[in-house]
């Protein structure tokens, strides 16, 4: 029997995402997006690939807008000390508090990078996209509203590259 294979790649879609819940049909994380549109996809900093085969859609201009939406499960913070600490634990033994040297922002750091370490010449200069570059710390305000921001993380995928996504 003989099998057609196509050569043509599979645009990404929320479905092959960690954070979407398959038994909920929806995302863990952001409300009310339209599941099957591959341009919030490719928009979403928070998209973690299940199938690393699919591609994100490329988009033509994003307007220098960050590409956040609604956050599902935020609630209000008193007496916070961000950035200087989280208001909330990562419960997870991989993460590191940051704290950007400016003091103007802070989030968690996941770096699953091969290599930790990497010359100071060579971070952010490799960028994908332009909120997608390569640096075991961000170079970018997340500028997500404060009750959400000690839960954003800066994940460093096995090739370099980081992004914001969220705990």
């Amino acid at each position: 029997m003989l099998r057609l294979i196509s050569n043509e790649p599979t645009i990404a879609t929320c479905q092959n995402c960690e954070h979407f819940h398959q038994g909920l049909n929806a995302c863990a994380i952001l409300k009310g997006i339209n599941k099957d549109d591959p341009y919030i996809t490719a928009r979403c900093t928070y998209y973690l690939a299940i199938d690393k085969s699919q591609t994100l859609l490329e988009l033509e201009e994003d307007n220098g807008q960050p590409p956040f939406f609604e956050v599902t499960g935020s609630k209000e913070i008193t007496n916070s000390k961000y950035p200087s600490e989280p208001d909330i634990p990562s419960y997870r033994v991989d993460t590191i508090w940051y704290e950007d040297p400016s003091g103007l922002f802070g989030c968690w750091l996941i770096n699953h990078s091969k290599r930790k370490l990497m010359n100071t010449e060579q971070i952010g200069s490799d960028k994908i996209k332009k909120y997608i570059y390569k640096s075991p710390y961000p170079l970018h305000n997340h500028n997500v509203d404060e009750k959400d921001a000690s839960r954003m993380c800066w994940y460093v995928d096995e090739d370099g590259y980081g992004r914001y996504t969220m705990l």
